[in-house]
């Protein structure tokens, strides 16, 4: 049975069908024709992404008009529950990456009416969960579907003339390292212990040519550092930098999304524990402002140069 966290690893790690969630949540973008002007897109990928998305029930028809019949598509709650993935996201690019030249956007938490940059959070006590504070058990199905995705590589490869822009979220960076099936998975490795070239090599059912590609990506993305480890420095080590680091949120929320939506408990890939309370990892998001745990309903985002509305 397929691992969930190769399941979502294979339906997020594509750059088109990044693009596509990231116009439905900030800018209501639910129609076939908005997506394709938008996004530049050919028919073809564009049907593709969106039956993955249909298939995944991450999307759901909805008609709309019937002369002729028309449908669009909204989130399912599978869908709208990829939320956290997006603010984990958009937090570690407003740290990281460049500000979009269209304008500043900031996130408001609308509890406490501030600005806010959100915090991963263990739901069950309320406190912050770093990588320092967690302890991580894969299960046998989740490090072989890691290992040997089944995503043919074209797919791979016609994804990458994505026209990313300079949105919000997801800008060009961020694309380059969870748009891309081959990078996430190294990334997710990294966070696992993984460091050298030939333990990727043994872990990873992929070529040496395209593991070095995307480990010289990442190196330049300035999200792995490559370390001597040895006194003539013939042995190396792939290690996150502070920027790799920080994209600790985004990966576990996209695998905490991956366990509870597309697995039972019997087919868990990973367990994570908070050892602050001693129980299960269930992430969240707090507020960077307050700290109280943010929901869905109470967060936007908004241009910084327009006034906060009045409580």
């Amino acid at each position: 049975m397929a691992s969930p966290v190769g399941a979502a690893l294979d339906l997020l790690g594509d750059r088109w069908t990044l693009l596509i969630l990231r116009d439905v949540f900030p800018t209501g973008s639910h129609r076939y024709q908005q997506w394709r002007d938008d996004l530049d897109i050919s028919d073809a990928v564009l049907s593709g992404r969106l039956r993955d998305l249909l298939a995944s029930e991450v999307l759901a028809r909805q008609p709309y008009g019937d002369h002729p019949p028309r449908s669009e598509y909204r989130l399912t709650e599978r869908g709208l529950d990829l939320w956290r993935v997006l603010l984990a996201v958009w937090a570690w690019e407003s740290q990281w990456v460049a500000k979009s030249p269209d304008g500043d956007v900031g996130l408001r938490h609308l509890g406490c009416g501030s600005d806010m940059v959100p915090f991963l959070a263990c739901r069950g006590c309320g406190g912050p969960a770093t990588l320092w504070d967690i302890t991580t058990e894969v299960s046998e199905s989740g490090w072989r579907w890691l290992a040997s995705p089944d995503v043919p590589q074209a797919r791979r490869r016609s994804s990458s003339r994505a026209a990313i822009g300079d949105a919000a979220i997801f800008r060009r960076e961020t694309v380059s390292i969870l748009g891309d099936r081959w990078s996430s998975t190294l990334i997710a490795l990294a966070f696992l212990g993984v460091r050298r070239f030939t333990d990727f090599e043994r872990t990873v059912a992929v070529s040496p040519a395209v593991l070095a590609d995307r480990l010289r990506s990442l190196t330049r993305l300035g999200v792995l550092d490559v370390v001597p480890v040895s006194e003539h420095g013939r042995r190396k080590e792939y290690r996150l930098t502070p920027k790799g680091l920080a994209f600790f949120p985004v990966v576990v929320l996209v695998l905490d999304w991956a366990d509870r939506w597309l697995a039972g408990e019997a087919n868990r890939s990973l367990e994570i524990t908070h050892r602050s309370c001693a129980a299960v990892l269930r992430p969240g998001l707090g507020c960077g402002a307050c700290g109280e745990q943010l929901e869905r309903e109470a967060v936007r985002f908004h241009d910084r140069a327009a006034p906060a509305p009045a409580r």
